[in-house]
């Protein structure tokens, strides 16, 4: 969803668009060479680590830009709580990111499948800040990540005698992450917005697992409009637990 074609010519002024993954550096203050000016906040970072990951980070500190002389970038419009999860997101990764501040793993207690306080509302809010500085690595991980949550539903469905119960519970936290990502006004997030709302509409109608896969392949296909997505992470989720 967040990828598209490069023009050859701006290449050179932007991220390596082939990375796969962030490649985890130790942080350390004392070295930085750029500081970050947010909400009344300040973070001292490192140039080369932001640029490589963020095109808006690259283009404020490159050329002519005031960024580029002073080496401080303040930040309007974005919140200050995302800026620190970019910044440590850029140096540790995101399996290090989710683990350890969004509070993601998966809990399985009596053989009874939970999906516990995920944070989704903050994904989402990562995710528009992605969007927002250019970070398509950030935009991928986070929505893979929305996905993922989305499909722990769908696998309850053959795990959980209770499971609409459990949907239920859960329900409000992805409507409001829906409703998050509709405000944003940009069609991608719109489409996304939607695509939770009328799944977790649908999903209590459902008779179970065959039904509610179908549900989640017609609502979140891949690129191709197949159901790759959808067998991949249930797949994943069951390997694991």
């Amino acid at each position: 969803m967040w990828s598209c074609p490069i023009p050859e010519a701006r290449q050179a002024l932007m991220v390596d668009p082939t990375l796969h993954a962030v490649e985890p550096v130790e942080y350390n203050a004392e070295t930085a060479d750029v500081r970050i000016l947010c909400g009344g906040r300040s973070w001292p970072v490192h140039a080369d680590v932001i640029t490589k990951y963020s095109n808006f980070f690259k283009r404020a500190l490159s050329g002519f830009f005031l960024e580029a002389r002073t080496k401080e970038i303040t930040m309007h419009g974005i919140d200050h709580k995302m800026i620190d999860l970019v910044i440590d997101y850029v140096y540790s990764g995101w399996r290090s990111l989710r683990r350890r501040r969004l509070k993601i793993p998966m809990e399985r207690r009596r053989g009874l499948w939970k999906i516990p306080n995920v944070h989704i509302e903050t994904i989402a809010q990562l995710l528009i800040a992605a969007d927002y500085l250019d970070m398509e690595l950030l935009c991928r991980d986070a929505y893979s990540e929305i996905c993922e949550q989305v499909a722990k539903v769908v696998f309850q469905t053959r795990s959980e005698i209770q499971w609409k119960h459990n949907v239920g519970r859960d329900r409000p936290t992805f409507m409001a992450t829906a409703d998050i990502l509709r405000r944003q006004g940009s069609s991608k997030f719109l489409q996304t917005g939607q695509r939770i709302a009328r799944f977790f509409n649908e999903v209590m109608l459902v008779d179970g697992y065959d039904d509610a896969f179908a549900l989640y392949c017609r609502t979140f296909p891949d690129r191709d409009g197949d159901s790759d997505c959808i067998n991949g992470y249930v797949d994943y989720i069951g390997d694991r637990y």
